[in-house]
């Protein structure tokens, strides 16, 4: 079978054989192999960086048995019913350059599982090593769908979405990676005995939240765990987030928990006793979608909350659970949507402080702050406004928020009394 597209964007559907595409964003439905025969399938596309192609799988992904590199062709290997295996070649999805030590992406794919799985992340360029051999493609990196979920649609176009939870199941070791959707606390799949999505050791699971309530969790390395964002307008993004709470667990490494905007609820969990890094615990960074100035701080019980001071009811509620109770539950800096970042510290005295920049005041601990930020650029790649600042005589400022301010409603950054040392 040989398909061919024209220049607009086109849909072709094949289980075997050549498809060639044109210009434009094109997309190849990949048939599922249902007979024990072995089946061979190639896809050709225009060498146009800047463009892709959607390739829809229908294969679960689990069923992709190897993602592979060779010469300038990347293979696929598809597990199908029966036991038969179906070759999926995108040829010419690299060029090889004229020294022959270096390959650069030519075109690239987006491919979608039956369970709900886009993967995306090849690499824009590999390189030949000192011994001759080129690197692995993977790992790529799976972000879940829910909207693209065919495992799961007939239950999650009925649920009500307040009863929608997915979680994301990633173990601190090597181990099996998972997505897990519940309804009403009840696990759903069309897989059998209502199986989680199983994640191949070749992906990257993204912690990236869905349009539900998402849990999600780091392990021993750097992580970055974010709500999402979703498209659309406003009102939409206020409807699917008004049913949301998310909870983000870093765990072990520099983590950076994402929070973006819309009316959700969302809880971090950034207990980490150093186990995972042989008893070192590294600094984390929460980015938040306002200006500090903007940011109403309260302590409830050991949580601290943040909310947007003016407009809470469009904005999300992020509560730091147990921030007060231990050091690690700390270890954290919190990053505004300028990119300005401070630290949030509990004093011996247990008195929540939350540094900020000024222009007339004296440093408070500048020292042990100037310590912070060097760490945090160390541990994060990024830099905290103080060490960013051009003139070293700015200092940080003591800001003290009253421990008994129990209301969600908090204090304002802005009008929290400022303390300074002469």
């Amino acid at each position: 079978m040989v398909l061919s597209g024209d220049e607009g964007n086109n849909t072709l559907g094949l289980g075997r054989g050549y498809a060639a595409g044109g210009k434009g964003t094109d997309t190849y439905n990949i048939l599922r192999n249902q007979s024990a025969v072995a089946a061979k399938i190639v896809l050709k596309e225009h060498a146009v960086p800047q463009e892709y192609s959607k390739v829809l799988l229908d294969y679960d992904a689990i069923d992709i048995a190897s993602v592979q590199l060779s010469g300038e062709d990347v293979y696929l290997e598809l597990r199908g019913d029966n036991g038969a295996r179906t070759e999926l070649r995108l040829e010419n999805m690299y060029r090889l350059h004229a020294d022959g030590q270096k390959k650069s992406l030519q075109h690239s794919y987006v491919l979608y599982t039956r369970d709900g799985l886009r993967i995306t992340g090849w690499p824009q360029t590999v390189n030949r090593a000192v011994d001759g051999q080129w690197p692995s493609l993977t790992p790529l990196v799976a972000h879940y769908l829910p909207d693209s979920d065919q495992s799961r649609r007939a239950f999650l176009s009925t649920a009500r979405p307040e009863d929608i939870q997915v979680k994301f199941i990633t173990p601190s070791r090597d181990g099996e990676k998972q997505v897990k959707v519940t309804i009403k606390g009840k696990p759903v799949s069309r897989h059998e005995n209502n199986n989680p999505t199983l994640v191949p050791h070749f992906l990257q699971l993204a912690q990236v939240g869905t349009k539900f309530s998402t849990q999600m969790q780091g392990d021993k390395r750097n992580n970055t765990l974010s709500t999402t964002l979703l498209p659309g307008d406003e009102e939409n993004n206020r409807l699917w987030h008004r049913h949301s709470k998310d909870s983000l667990k870093g765990k072990g490494g520099a983590d950076r928990y994402q929070v973006h905007a819309g009316a959700r609820e969302v809880e971090i969990d950034n207990q980490d006793d150093g186990s995972e890094n042989d008893g070192e615990i590294a600094q984390d960074i929460l980015m938040l979608p306002w200006d500090f100035e903007d940011m109403r701080i309260a302590q409830q019980g050991l949580d601290v909350v943040l909310t947007h001071a003016s407009d809470p009811h469009s904005h999300p509620t992020v509560r730091i659970k147990r921030f007060m109770q231990h050091k690690n539950n700390r270890h954290l800096w919190l990053q505004d949507k300028n990119g300005v970042i401070d630290e949030l510290q509990v004093t011996a005295k247990h008195q929540l402080l939350f540094y900020g920049l000024g222009e007339e005041a004296k440093p408070v601990h500048q020292e042990a702050a100037r310590a912070s930020s060097l760490l945090l650029e160390a541990m994060s790649g990024f830099t905290s406004s103080r060490h960013s600042s051009p003139d070293p005589a700015i200092p940080a400022l003591l800001v003290r928020i009253d421990p008994s301010a129990a209301s969600l409603g908090g204090i304002p950054a802005k009008s929290i009394r400022i303390q300074m040392q002469n």
